[in-house]
C-alpha cells in the first residue's frame, strides 16, 4: 500500500488521495505478477519500414510460457513446450538514434510500439507435467503500449542484444488483462535479451543502419512493478491538486 500513514486528514482531497492510493497499490491472487515466453527466431528491427525504421517482431511463434500471480506459484501455463503454440508480435517503436560506435550496436527507440502475445492457457494439477486447456485455443491475451527503450550489444558481446533500463509496457487489453483469466493492474517492466543478432545479408551485428534479425531463441518477461496504469496517475494528480487548492483556500 502506497498511502503514507503521517498524512493529515484536513480537507476531502487527503481523504480522497488516500482511497485512490490505496486501491493503485492494492494487488490480488487474480492480478498477474509475472509472465514470460519463449520466442522462436525472428527479425528484430526492420530498417526500411514506412515512414521510418522501427523496431519490428512480426507474428513470431511462442511456447513454454509460465503466469504467476501475487501468491507466486504457477498458476497458469501458456503453451507448454510440445503442446501447443502461440504467437507474439512487437512493432511500431519507431528508430530515435542509432549510437552504433566500434562495430558495437546501439540504439534508442520511440515510445508508442504495440506489443501482443496470443496463446492458449493451460492449467496443471502436477506443477507441469500434466496439462488441461484452459482457454480457447490461440486468444488474445495481452496487447499494450510499450514506451520509449535503450538498447546495446555489450562490449565483448558480439550479436548479443541487451536493454539498458527500463522498458515499460501499459497492458490495454487481452484474457489476461480484463479479467477474462486475470487482471494487470498497471505497468509491467519487458525484460529481455536477444541472442545470436545479424545484420540484415548474415554479417555480425554492428548497428542499426541495416535491418537486425535474430538466428537464437528470445526470453521475455513481464514483471509488475507496482506503478499504476496512466489513468489512475490522473487521478492522483488529480486529487493533488485539489488538495492543493484546499489548502490555499485556507489562507
Amino acid at each position: 500500500m502506497f498511502c503514507n500513514n503521517r498524512l493529515k486528514t484536513r480537507g476531502v482531497a487527503v481523504v480522497a488521495l488516500g482511497a485512490v492510493l490505496t486501491m493503485a497499490g492494492s494487488a490480488s491472487a487474480a492480478d498477474v505478477f509475472s509472465l514470460g515466453t519463449t520466442a522462436q527466431p525472428t527479425p528484430i528491427f526492420d530498417a526500411n519500414a514506412s515512414p521510418s525504421p522501427q523496431w519490428d517482431i512480426p507474428s513470431v511463434m511462442t511456447s513454454g510460457g509460465t503466469m504467476t500471480d501475487f501468491n507466486f506459484f504457477p498458476d497458469y501455463y501458456i503453451d507448454p513446450q510440445g503442446i501447443s503454440s502461440g504467437h507474439m508480435v512487437w512493432s511500431g517503436n519507431a528508430l530515435d538514434q542509432d549510437l552504433s560506435a566500434g562495430g558495437d550496436a546501439e540504439a534508442t527507440f520511440l515510445g508508442g510500439g504495440t506489443f501482443q502475445l496470443y496463446g492458449t492457457v493451460y492449467t496443471s494439477p502436477d506443477f507441469g507435467t500434466t496439462f488441461t486447456p484452459f482457454s480457447a485455443s490461440n486468444i488474445l491475451l495481452v496487447e499494450g503500449t510499450v514506451g520509449a527503450f535503450h538498447v546495446k550489444e555489450p562490449n565483448g558481446g558480439d550479436n548479443l542484444i541487451d536493454k539498458v533500463g527500463d522498458v515499460y509496457l501499459n497492458p490495454t487489453a487481452g484474457a489476461l488483462v480484463d479479467g477474462t483469466i486475470a487482471t494487470m493492474p498497471g505497468l509491467y517492466s519487458m525484460n529481455f535479451t536477444i541472442q545470436g543478432a545479424r545484420q540484415d545479408g548474415g554479417g555480425p551485428l554492428q548497428d542499426f543502419q541495416t535491418s537486425v534479425y535474430a538466428i537464437n531463441t528470445m526470453e521475455l518477461s513481464l514483471t509488475y512493478t507496482g506503478i499504476p496504469e496512466p489513468s489512475t496517475l490522473a487521478l492522483l494528480a488529480g486529487a493533488g491538486l485539489l488538495g492543493l487548492r484546499r489548502r490555499g483556500a485556507r489562507r
